[in-house]
């Protein structure tokens, strides 16, 4: 069966590799693109109408003025950035203007420090202002038709922004937009958000729309207003998608475009939309990945040393130590994360109480007999050794995805805090595989699914204490799926002598890796 399987295994890299090769062919196509830098050291990538590997051409030779595209400056959210608002920005450009993505302060490849005042409405104006006076200014674009959009975080700074400039032709803003406290009124003002987005992001969005709109209740799908004098309000709500693959709707772009295509009077037969060839290399090679990393959970478990056998299912008991070690840390985080100095916004929160959680865990497991020593030093060092080598193959192999989804190559300080937080959160893992990985492989992955169901459930008792920001419930998807992933490598390992050490230091590299190229820097 083993033989099988590593033989599936090897026919589904092949596979991802030949994915990976068409997502570079395609992310190198499409409109003209290319990456620029704006001042104060915020990186950016400039889209241009029409196909073609890249403008530089048109940016040494720019086009005469009447042929100028209109220019749309798009903003990521909350620990985003602006390769995942690549396939929105894509399609934008496609369907004839001209799009302007960039990172703000803190995420992805932008180097500059997060703000602490993040809460405010204008904390990141400076990074927009910089975005579309570069707009402005580019002999690529006209500068004098300018519309702001973003996402979540993003939305609401678009939207304040808008209030502060008076020189607008309009606004979007997906799945957010909660005030306006600058001087201005924001021109024709688009709302959309996803049905699966929380009422949290919905109902602010929805009031602001009826007030904008003069009116008690917005009806979602009606335009109110004219736009020739900026004065026009919409508010759609997009079916089937939650609070981040609307970016990659179809729907929801097809609607941006119509409410350009008003702003700018632009009369059109059938829809510009074209799909993304690269989300489908992104579906083929990440359901290709899914095998292979069975084929990597046996190469672990043949480079690591058996643990030996561990009889018996973990039972009641693995849960509740769980349970009540993450518990006993709510305290210490609640008040301000002891692991701060890591400089991740939020990410400092979520890393403090796994690093806190872990070092509970194992010290209740100790006491109540159950620590097993013997069963997971045995070949401590190989057992390193060969999470460390999973890890290099999951990275390799994932890394190139992040061109769609988010930038997964860490920058120098992103990289120390992944590396820091890869040694803080491995007792939580450690701890999590001895209380739930035991007995035979049916029971082992049973608890193992049910210990990572828990600890989502904690997550959102987290949030509904005020532990945890509520940002976090956002992330919780993505959160899932990752542990999804978790357990198919760990059925593999488990299958081939069950060493914890290799699996848990795979998985505390894997978590410390997402967590610290996503969340804000704030040095």
């Amino acid at each position: 069966m083993q033989r099988l399987v590593a033989l599936a295994s090897a026919l589904a890299l092949a596979v991802l590799l030949f994915a990976l090769a068409r997502l570079g062919v395609h992310q190198a196509g499409g409109p003209s693109h290319a990456d620029v830098a704006l001042p104060g050291g915020i990186p950016a990538t400039l889209y241009l109408p029409g196909g073609g590997h890249g403008p530089y051409e048109q940016l040494a030779s720019p086009p005469p003025q009447d042929e100028r595209p209109p220019v749309v400056v798009l903003a990521h959210g909350f620990a985003a950035d602006r390769a995942m608002m690549s396939t929105l920005a894509r399609r934008i450009a496609l369907a004839g203007y001209a799009v302007l993505t960039f990172d703000f302060r803190g995420h992805g490849a932008n180097r500059n420090p997060f703000s602490s005042t993040a809460a405010r409405p204008d904390a990141l104006g400076a990074d927009f202002a910089a975005a579309v006076d570069f707009a402005r200014a580019s002999p690529q674009v006209n500068g004098s038709r300018v519309v702001v959009m973003g996402h979540s975080m993003g939305a609401d700074a678009a939207l304040d922004f808008a209030t502060r400039d008076s020189g607008l032709d309009g606004v979007v803003a997906i799945s957010g937009g909660w005030t306006l406290q600058g001087p201005y009124s924001p021109p024709n003002v688009l709302f959309l958000w996803a049905s699966g987005d929380p009422p949290e992001t919905r109902d602010p969005a929805r009031a602001l729309a009826a007030r904008l709109a003069g009116v008690d209740s917005v009806q979602l799908g009606r335009s109110y207003g004219l736009l020739p004098d900026l004065r026009g309000v919409r508010a759609v709500e997009v079916p089937g998608n939650d609070h981040v693959t609307i970016l990659w709707s179809k729907a929801a772009a097809s609607e941006v475009v119509a409410w350009l295509d008003a702003i700018f009077q632009v009369q059109r037969l059938g829809s510009p939309l074209q799909d993304d060839p690269r989300l489908l290399d992104v579906a083929l090679a990440l359901g290709a990945f899914l095998v292979v990393l069975v084929g990597i959970g046996l190469a672990i478990g043949a480079l690591a040393p058996p643990c030996g056998e561990r009889p018996g299912a973990a039972g009641l008991a693995g849960p509740s130590l769980l349970a009540a070690a993450s518990l006993l840390a709510f305290p210490a985080v609640a008040a301000t994360p002891p692991l701060g100095f890591l400089g991740l916004e939020v990410g400092d929160v979520v890393i403090s109480q796994l690093a806190l959680s872990g070092a509970a865990l194992l010290g209740l497991l100790a006491l109540a007999g159950r620590l097993d020593t013997h069963a997971w030093r045995r070949g401590f060092g190989r057992g390193v050794v060969a999470g460390l080598a999973g890890f290099a193959a999951v990275y390799v192999l994932l890394a190139p995805l992040g061109v769609v989804g988010h930038r997964l190559v860490p920058t120098p300080e992103r990289l120390l805090a992944s590396m820091a937080t890869a040694l803080l959160v491995l007792p939580f893992f450690l701890g999590f595989e001895i209380a739930l990985r035991r007995g035979n492989g049916l029971a082992a992955s049973g608890f193992g699914v049910a210990g990572r169901v828990l600890v989502i459930g904690l997550t959102l008792l987290s949030v509904s204490l005020g532990v945890t920001p509520f940002v976090v419930v956002l992330m919780l998807p993505i959160l899932a799926a990752i542990f999804l992933l978790f357990e198919i490598v760990a059925a593999a390992i488990h299958a081939t002598g069950a060493n914890l050490v290799a699996l848990a230091v795979l998985e505390a590299a894997w978590f410390a890796w997402v967590t610290g190229t996503a969340m804000p820097m704030r040095w």
